[in-house]
């Protein structure tokens, strides 16, 4: 019988497949393991591809009394959860399924968080299969040549560090397991090795998921654009957007594609893609990158390349390691590690001087410190990051969460943030000779261009109200913290603050104003619409506090912020009712973007850190200026970009979680500390006096090491 590759296997049971479901049932199946609403069926090894597994996924998801399907498509193995008394439906739907109706799922839209799973159990089987399995088969001889093999990469790399004049984990790594091949410990050797690669296998998956899940969670913000449709502005979803599609973004937006400025011009901040933190001026025939955000002006873009990758690609280097956004704690933890290494020689070495016994120093050597602590405190941080994605918060790195654990000062700004991200529109008030709907309308109008929370309640109320606002402006200028204007049938129209519309843009306030807008500024914001420098109307927006935000408000306290502050464009009436409501001694109203800075860096000058916690285009140059910075959902693109973490629910309870959990992660650290200088130094002593070989004193080590990396992996609010 002839012997055909894998691949050719693979092959001919395809072609077998496709000439069955000529004359029969695709699916050949038998039921391997059984409970009620939980089945695993078997068909040929090779069945699916892994495009049609996720296609069979998919198909069989669709039926609505299937709760959870997993295929694997090497075994040909089928897990599937089901609702109890459907049994002989999934059967009976299985045994219909024809080859046409598996859909083939382009390898694109592949589960990346699944396959890396998939990745990390092969690596580990693997490993694990030639070290216990494997190698009892095989005869000494090349046992002895695949420990050779494999210490040949971790001599390269404590060589490596010899030569750039280091002594650290990579050395005493080499060393130590080098002397155990001399001795001919071939087993003790290999456990070493063994118990490293596990250690490498475990960072490096935790690492990526952690990476994988953060860059989902940011790539979902943008979801909606502006597409100029001839002569029409329409909003369009980001996945119907095609090349070369004209999209207008304007100030505060982030830019969501590659693509050319084909009009327009604007300032636009590269700084998460370049570093650069000036703002780049963008006109016609310039090149603008996804990810990036306008700080000033409006562009007309032209897609050059729908490339989720460029997202993806800023996002990983948001969070990466790089020293600038390690916790303090984990560059210390590092530091501390490779400055243990050359004591662990001098250890060896004076042990073997006093000795002269090569068992008792090698026991010493196989002792390491420097292993454990380096190995969990990085896995420590990233699980809390971890646990913060799983709780839908996105921390840019472990410094920041660390320095929210120490922050003794946080400042909210009140719009969107302690208050309602939905504020809504109380009452309108119009003055002659325009109505209460012309003041809705045009203000609905020229609010719906940009993102934030009070213009949508103006865009909502006129949708509720049945008016109609077609653009009969010309094109708007939004000024950052103070409102729009715009050309409105040749008069000039203006919509914003008290500030804006009266100190800024000269429009007249009559005392019969002043009267009225007395009447309604006890407790309302107001929005003012002035056209041709005469005040038209305003519109009273209720921004009542969130529900939870008093409690959490005093939960904060407790877990030890000293001190509460609460800054607001706001006039001094919505700004007290509001404060008073939360139990905030501390509030500043009428504060402009600029005042915000200013009052942040006189916070500093008094205590060590500062959050601050914002969600406008307003709010983004105090977010810079904090020590540690938050950004809530509903957000701007620009807050969210400049924010060192962002909510991304509109619970304000999170930011009271991370702060504990971030307390959570530096007592982690401070007990591995602990256990790893309990433990290592127990196996030192006991190598040193005799009672335990150098074997036993690797195994032990290496073991602890790998219990502390694992023990740091456990989520925190099951062990803390």
């Amino acid at each position: 019988m002839p012997k055909h590759s894998n691949n050719q296997r693979k092959m001919l049971w395809k072609k077998f497949l496709n000439n069955q479901s000529k004359w029969g049932h695709f699916m050949k199946y038998n039921i391997a393991h059984h409970i009620p609403g939980r089945m695993r069926i078997h068909t040929a090894r090779h069945c699916f591809s892994k495009g049609e597994a996720y296609g069979m996924e998919q198909l069989l998801s669709h039926q609505n009394y299937v709760f959870f399907v997993r295929v694997n498509c090497d075994t040909g193995s089928i897990l599937i959860k089901y609702e109890e008394e459907k049994r002989e439906d999934l059967l009976n739907f299985l045994s219909s399924v024809q080859k046409e109706d598996v859909r083939e799922i382009p390898k694109e839209s592949f589960s990346p968080q699944r396959e890396l799973k998939q990745e990390f159990e092969r690596k580990l089987f693997q490993l694990l299969f030639k070290r216990f399995v494997l190698r009892t088969l095989l005869p000494n001889p090349v046992g002895t040549v695949m420990a050779i093999k494999n210490y040949l990469p971790i001599f390269t790399k404590g060589i490596h560090a010899l030569r750039n004049k280091k002594i650290n984990v990579d050395v005493l790594d080499a060393v130590s397991i080098g002397i155990s091949l001399c001795q001919g410990s071939y087993s003790t050797a290999g456990s070493v090795m063994m118990l490293l690669s596990v250690s490498e296998i475990l960072e490096s998956y935790t690492k990526d998921r952690v990476r994988l899940d953060l860059s989902d969670s940011l790539a979902i913000h943008v979801d909606k654009v502006w597409k100029i449709d001839g002569n029409e502005t329409v909003s369009v979803s980001l996945h119907n957007v095609k090349i070369y599609d004209h999209l207008l973004i304007q100030t505060g937006m982030m830019i969501p594609v590659d693509g050319t400025v084909v009009s327009g011009a604007a300032t636009v901040d590269e700084s998460s893609m370049t570093g650069e933190s000036i703002p780049s001026e963008k006109t016609q025939g310039c090149t603008v990158y996804a990810g990036t955000v306008i700080s000033d002006g409006n562009l007309v873009v032209r897609v050059n390349a729908l490339t989720k990758d460029s997202r993806i690609n800023k996002i990983v280097e948001l969070i990466d390691t790089g020293e600038e956004r390690k916790a303090a704690i984990q560059s210390k933890a590092e530091h501390i590690a490779d400055s243990i290494a050359p004591y662990s020689f001098l250890a060896f070495g004076l042990t073997y001087l006093l000795t002269r016994n090569l068992t008792k120093s090698l026991s010493i050597l196989m002792v390491d410190y420097s292993c454990a602590i380096k190995l969990a405190t990085p896995i420590s941080v990233i699980t809390a990051i971890q646990e913060a994605s799983n709780n839908d918060i996105m921390v840019k790195g472990g410094k920041y969460l660390e320095t929210l654990a120490n922050c003794e000062v946080m400042v909210f700004d009140k719009t969107g943030t302690l208050t309602s991200s939905s504020p809504t529109v109380t009452d309108i008030v119009a003055f002659e000779p325009y109505s209460k709907d012309e003041v809705l309308r045009i203000s609905a109008c020229i609010e719906e261009h940009f993102p934030h929370s009070v213009a949508k309640a103006i865009v909502q109320k006129s949708f509720e109200e049945g008016l109609c606002h077609e653009e009969e402006h010309a094109q708007v200028e939004y000024v950052v913290a103070h409102g729009i204007t715009t050309m409105l049938h040749g008069k000039k129209a203006i919509i914003g603050s008290a500030h804006f519309v009266f100190d800024d843009e000269k429009t007249i306030l009559t005392e019969e104003n002043k009267n009225v807008i007395e009447q309604y500024s006890n407790r309302s914001s107001l929005i003012y619409l002035g056209i041709d420098n005469k005040l038209a109307g305003f519109i009273c927006i209720d921004d009542p506090p969130r529900p939870e935000a008093k409690e959490v408000i005093a939960a904060l306290k407790q877990a030890g912020v000293q001190s509460v502050h609460m800054i607001t464009g706001d006039g001094k009436n919505a700004a007290s009712y509001i404060a008073k409501e939360l139990g905030i001694e501390n509030f500043q109203y009428q504060v402009l973007p600029e005042h915000k800075v200013d009052l942040i860096e006189k916070i500093r000058e008094t205590v060590p850190t500062v959050t601050m916690v914002g969600d406008g285009i307003n709010d983004s140059p105090a977010l810079s200026m904090a020590d540690v910075s938050i950004a809530m959902k509903d957000a701007s693109d620009i807050a969210r970009e400049v924010a060192d973490i962002v909510i991304l629910s509109n619970d304000l309870n999170d930011i009271v979680f991370i702060r504990r959990l971030g307390n959570q992660m530096i007592r982690r650290i401070h007990k591995n500390f602990s256990t790893v200088i309990a433990a290592n130094s127990i196996f030192l002593l006991s190598g040193l006096f005799g009672f335990a070989s150098p074997q036993a004193t690797a195994l032990l080590h290496n073991a602890s090491t790998m219990l502390i990396a694992l023990s740091s992996m456990k989520k925190y609010n099951e062990t803390q």
